[in-house]
This record gives structure tokens, C-alpha cells and sequence, in this order.
């Protein structure tokens, strides 16, 4: 072997044990994060509420992180309870959702067709009648087929309905145990909900399975099942579809499911840009140290500051008249 054939070849070498090096300096953090006691947390809210420049970031005690990358998903590990961000509030209309592909995944609301999206009273409830949100740490991976379904995932957070007593703020962390889990059928995509309690909520210690729901809140299953087949109908859309025969599943099933859809968010993590199936997740993180897409406080700040945000006072929202649907 010639030496400049040499060179090349010791090079290759030293680059692959330097990616893997990388690659495991990148999964001990990743997983770090994951079990990592939670700091205090902060909204800061930029923009005029019920437009389409309105964010919601979060902050810790240094700076800027992302919610999506940067809460763990366990609360506690061993007990097995989980943050949940609130991006809806029980009683409100505005669909509020983990911005994926904007830098620091803010909260913003969801447009569609350039317009802003809320969801209709679905007799006898006004707006959501659960406070609704996501974990952060998961994926639902819109390239891997899930077993139970034969579908793929909708390429988002897993979601989560907290039916405690309690009306929560949007952008609140907090923290609960899972009870169960149903699926709906997004547009051919499997769309899992965990159904869970505040740790805190009154109710908390008699609801520890989806058994127990019943026998503490009569016909509210049932109830939701109704909402999730019916809320769609204002936007002229079909009822949507329960997966798997609207079955709700247990407090078992829903770990494995938040199992899984932590694992394919470490999974999207751990590779290369390149290789990632929806490119429009941003990455960008404060405190995953060794991952490819983490930049310091200052640098979040700066990034934050380039961006403007209108102000003013808030349009009162839209309300859908069940009549229209």
C-alpha cells in the first residue's frame, strides 16, 4: 500500500472511531435528559395572542431551551410518572400545538388553509373538556409501521388528556401517571392518546388504571370517544376514526406505548440530518451537550433576538357555532 493510499486509509479510520465516539457521547446525553431532574421552567410568550405571530418559548435558570428536547419525559423513572407540556387548557377552543419545525419548537397556533384553527363545542362541552397537551421526548415516526394498527405514526409528539379536577395554564409542566391509551386515525396515520391525571390531582390516588376511570368519572370514556369522532365535523371534515375499534386500552399498554415513542424520538435524535424522515424537525437544544444540534444559552438567546414579534391587543377568538357544523 502506497502512502498516499496510507494516509487516506488511517484517516477513514480515525473519522469513523471519531463519529462513533461522537455517536456515543450524543446517546449518553440524550438518555441523560431523559431521567435528568427537571429545573424550573418559564413561558415567555412573544406576539399578540389569537394571531399567527404569536409563540410561546420556554426558559430555564440560564436561558432559552427547547420543550420538546430539553423537559425530560420522566418525571420520575422509577415511579413511572411523566411532564406533560399543556398546550390546551380545559374550556378553550384554540388548537395550540408544539411548533416541530420552528427553532426551540415554541407553542404557537395551528393554522391551516392561512387560517387559524379552533375546535367547536362538542355538545355538551365547551372546547376541550380536558387539558390537552403533549410529552416531550417522544415521536411517533411517520416511516415505521406500528404493530397493533399496520399504520404509521403521524410524525408528532405523543399527545395527552389530563382529566383531573384542575383547569391548567397553557405552557404548564406537569406531572402525571398514565392510565391508558386510545388510537385515532389521522389522515391514514395512527395517532395515539394517552389518557392521564395530574400526581397532585384530588382524585390522583383512586386513579391508578383505566379501570378506574369509570368508577370515578361515569360515562367519561364513553364521552370521549363521542368528542375525538365529532370535533373535526366544523371544518366540513368526516367524523374521525377510532383505531383498533375504539378500544381504550390499559395503564400497561400506554408505558409500552410511551416506550416506544420515546425510543423513536432517541432514534430521531442519534442520526444524521440526512437521514432523518421528516426533515422538519428542528433539533436545536440547550441541554443535550455532545448532540450535534446543541448550542449554548447565549447562542438561543441571540437567535431569539433576531426575530420580531408585532404587539398589541389580542382579536377576541373565533367562536364555532355548533349550528355550522
Amino acid at each position: 500500500m502506497g502512502p498516499i493510499y496510507l494516509a487516506l486509509f488511517l484517516a477513514s479510520i480515525v473519522c469513523i472511531l471519531n463519529a462513533h465516539d461522537h455517536y456515543r457521547r450524543s446517546k449518553r446525553a440524550i438518555k441523560n435528559i431523559t431521567h435528568r431532574p427537571m429545573t424550573k421552567i418559564e413561558p415567555v410568550e412573544k406576539g399578540v395572542f389569537n394571531t399567527k405571530h404569536y409563540r410561546m418559548f420556554f426558559k430555564n435558570e440560564h436561558g432559552l431551551i427547547s420543550p420538546y428536547h430539553d423537559i425530560p419525559l420522566f418525571a420520575n423513572l422509577a415511579n413511572k410518572t411523566f411532564n406533560m407540556i399543556v398546550e390546551v387548557p380545559r374550556w378553550t377552543n384554540e388548537k395550540m400545538e408544539i411548533s416541530l419545525d420552528e427553532v426551540f419548537n415554541p407553542i404557537r397556533h395551528r393554522i391551516k388553509n392561512h387560517t387559524l384553527e379552533y375546535i367547536p363545542d362538542v355538545h355538551p362541552h365547551d372546547g376541550y373538556f380536558f387539558n390537552y397537551g403533549c410529552f416531550p421526548g417522544t415521536w411517533e415516526d411517520p416511516e415505521e409501521i406500528e404493530g397493533h394498527t399496520g399504520l404509521k405514526g403521524d410524525g408528532h409528539l405523543l399527545d395527552v388528556m389530563e382529566i383531573g379536577e384542575r383547569e391548567a395554564g397553557r405552557g404548564e409542566i406537569m406531572q402525571v401517571k398514565a392510565l391508558g391509551v386510545f388510537a385515532v386515525e389521522d389522515d391514514g396515520r395512527i395517532d395515539w392518546k394517552i389518557i392521564a391525571v395530574c400526581v397532585n390531582d384530588s382524585n390522583a390516588d383512586k386513579l391508578n388504571d383505566i379501570r378506574d376511570v369509570e368508577k370515578v368519572y361515569p360515562g367519561f370514556l364513553e364521552g370521549v370517544k363521542i368528542w375525538f369522532k365529532e370535533f373535526k365535523t366544523a371544518n366540513g371534515k368526516p367524523n374521525s376514526k377510532l383505531a383498533i375499534e375504539g378500544r381504550i386500552f390499559d395503564k400497561e399498554f400506554a408505558h409500552n406505548v410511551i416506550e416506544r415513542a420515546w425510543k423513536q424520538w432517541m432514534d430521531m435524535m442519534l442520526k444524521e440530518s440526512s437521514e432523518v424522515a421528516t426533515p422538519n424537525v428542528a433539533l436545536m437544544n440547550t441541554c443535550i451537550p455532545g448532540h450535534r444540534a446543541h448550542v449554548t444559552y447565549e447562542m438561543a438567546d441571540k437567535q431569539l433576538n433576531r426575530r420580531t414579534f408585532p404587539t398589541g391587543t389580542p382579536p377576541p377568538p373565533r367562536k364555532i357555532d355548533p349550528l355550522d357544523m
